[in-house]
């Protein structure tokens, strides 16, 4: 009969009475050789599974990543504070002495100072000082709903002139405070996570519409998403018809055009 490859291996007896012992050693080659060979196939089965099991959790976890109006409008707004700030030091002609210590060069007899001196306006501290100041004023804003499904914040000055309410409702004032307390927070998480975008922008003298799409709408995690929506019928948007919207003049809301 013909060889068996097991026992190719395993030298001839030598005498009977090391027969058992030889089975013994035969038996266990084969568990052994069984168990290696049932491993690979579990590792083999895992690793067809897995990317797809991981696939399916990102492909999930995308579908579930959503715009929060509330952050989206309360990132436009700061976006516009921040322009408004820039515009209060645009024409400025400040410069910001930047030199330290001396070199050994010479020029004119006088020792050559290390540094430079740079204009205020692409500073650092320019961009620091409005990141510092934007958020404080998210205490004059409320929010704006006038049209369905969307938010927006306005200044409260502009809500009250326009609202046909003039009763005050009982707990309306606390309500407006943890109104304000969230867009602050709001406002405060996008500074933070966005400091060296917004230097950036304002040191290379970003516009209004570079710095929405910069914080507002660069990716899936940003707070208005991926790209800019089309404005409602009843509503006009200054970037070609895209948001941020608002009603048009004296109109209403209306679900369909005409």
């Amino acid at each position: 009969s013909p060889a068996n490859p097991i026992f190719e291996n395993i030298a001839p007896p030598p005498s009977p009475r090391n027969a058992p012992r030889r089975a013994m050693v035969a038996r266990k080659l084969v568990m052994h050789r069984w168990m290696i060979a049932s491993v690979l196939l579990a590792l083999l089965i895992a690793s067809c599974f897995v990317p797809v099991e991981c696939a399916k959790k990102k492909k999930k976890a995308k579908r579930d990543i959503s715009v929060d109006e509330l952050r989206c409008a309360v990132c436009i707004t700061a976006v516009n504070e921040i322009q408004q700030e820039l515009e209060t030091t645009e024409n400025s002609t400040n410069t910001l002495d930047l030199r330290w210590g001396l070199t050994a060069e010479v020029e004119d007899g006088r020792a050559k100072r290390i540094g430079k001196v740079i204009p205020y306006k692409r500073s650092e501290l320019r961009s620091i000082e409005v990141m510092e100041k934007v958020c404080s004023h998210m205490k004059n804003y409320g929010t704006d709903e006038s049209v369905p499904g969307e938010v927006k914040l306005r200044l409260l000055n502009e809500i009250e002139r326009y609202s046909s309410n003039d009763v005050h409702i009982e707990g309306q004032d606390t309500e407006k405070k943890a109104k304000i307390k969230k867009f602050e927070s709001h406002c405060h998480d996008l500074v933070d996570d966005n400091e060296e975008g917004i230097t950036t922008a304002i040191r290379e003298g970003a516009n209004e519409t570079q710095l929405q799409d910069i914080l507002c709408y660069s990716g899936p995690s940003s707070p208005c998403g991926v790209k800019r929506k089309t404005c409602q019928p009843g509503t006009i948007g200054l970037h070609m018809g895209l948001a941020p919207c608002t009603l048009c003049p004296y109109a209403t809301y209306q679900d369909k055009e005409g």
